[in-house]
């Protein structure tokens, strides 16, 4: 057996304090989860509540996160909650990316 050598490039995680801000992070739809997209390392992550599970997508843009927050059964709730948390994901280079999040929310 021939040992290999893989290196991966680590992801680049957000501060702690993106958690803490109320609008990077939404509660979806079903309350089954945590929606949470830095535009500044490009992350998103999507914390189960029930399991305590961490799902963490690096480097991805907004709408790469949100397709596979929706894939993942997660929908949010049109509120001003979710328009708060729209416009966060904004601040990234590319202002058209969020531009397809609201087809994946529920009214």
């Amino acid at each position: 057996m021939s040992e290999k050598t893989l290196q991966a490039r680590l992801p680049a995680l957000a501060h702690p304090d993106v958690f803490k801000d109320p609008s990077r992070t939404l509660l979806t739809a079903e309350g089954k989860a945590l929606l949470t997209y830095d535009p500044a390392t490009r992350s998103g992550f999507i914390y189960e509540i029930e399991s305590g599970v961490w799902f963490i997508q690096a480097p991805v843009d907004f709408l790469q996160f949100a397709v596979v927050a929706r894939m993942s059964g997660h929908t949010i709730a049109e509120s001003e909650d979710a328009r708060i948390w729209l416009r966060a994901c904004q601040r990234s280079t590319d202002q058209q990316e969020c531009s397809a999040a609201p087809a994946w929310t529920r009214h």
